[in-house]
């Protein structure tokens, strides 16, 4: 006596390629990332498609903490 396996949709899909990791760099600067324990700050343009910029903290004090 042989039990079937049952078939399962979710079995049967094509795993999905994740994507390479990408480097984070400070849009002034272009200093990378690479310390986690140093807090970088992201801004954002308050324009009607709002774009996102990373500065580290030398970088964001000048530009912003004036």
């Amino acid at each position: 006596m042989t039990a079937d396996l049952p078939k399962r949709p979710c079995m049967e899909r094509e795993i999905p390629r994740l994507a390479p990791p990408t480097t984070l760099c400070c849009l002034e600067c272009e200093r990378e990332w690479v310390d986690p324990m140093e807090r970088r700050r992201m801004y954002t343009t308050d324009d009607h498609d709002p774009e996102v910029g990373l500065y580290c903290p030398v970088c964001a004090a000048f530009e912003f903490d004036r």
